[in-house]
């Protein structure tokens, strides 16, 4: 995924290091048993449109790039393009990865079950 805000373009990889950075942050340790949450909470989150999660998950997929995304970058960007799209387009990101597009496309399943 790239974003491009005054005439820079940011890459953003959603690798094997982006799912190990996210299920560091939202894993669970149950009676030694490490549960590891990651692409659930961030779907989970996105659906429900909190835009943190969709600013802490680009700057997780940029991590590993030359230029690195800002938060008053994000900001622009999202003035730029809106909530909606700028959601839309990290969630369809994320059902491409081989990394991710299992388990966004199994959560998304169960969540139109759900709703």
């Amino acid at each position: 995924m790239k974003i491009t805000v005054n005439e820079k373009t940011y890459q953003f990889k959603f690798g094997y290091g982006f799912l190990a950075r996210i299920n560091e942050k939202y894993s669970l340790d149950k009676n030694g048993i490490e549960l590891r949450l990651g692409i659930g909470m961030i779907i989970t989150n996105l659906t429900l449109g909190d835009m943190q999660t969709v600013f802490e998950t680009l700057q997780m997929a940029n991590e590993t790039e030359k230029l690195k995304i800002t938060l008053d970058v994000l900001d622009q960007y999202l003035k730029e393009v809106g909530a909606e799209t700028l959601i839309n387009d990290v969630i369809e990101e994320l059902k491409k990865s081989e990394y991710t597009k299992r388990l966004v496309n199994q959560t998304l399943q169960e969540a139109q079950k759900i709703g």
